[in-house]
């Protein structure tokens, strides 16, 4: 990323996002609720909103982007819910 004259804290977020991406917890694709110690835990890592404003981004472009009928209802409003009250995704 560094030929994309990209500053270094823009480098390590987009790192940052690309990995919480990729290892987002499992619950992520069935809408069973998650435990509280797994929220706790995912909290942890994602310590801003706007951090989870921005990985939701990305999670939502990526899902959208695989083809038509990945993306559903109960994909959309979790990812909305994560912008809007992290604390339940």
């Amino acid at each position: 990323m560094p030929a994309l004259d990209s500053m270094p804290a823009d480098t390590e977020l987009v790192a940052w996002l690309i990995e919480q991406h990729l290892t987002c917890p499992p619950w992520r694709n069935r809408a069973t609720s998650p435990d509280r110690k797994t929220i706790e835990n995912f909290a942890a890592v994602v310590q801003s909103v706007e951090q989870m404003k921005l990985l939701t981004i990305l999670t939502t472009a990526d899902i959208r982007g695989v083809g038509p009928g990945v993306w559903n209802g109960w994909k959309a409003q979790f990812c909305a819910r994560c912008i809007t009250r992290p604390s339940r995704c």
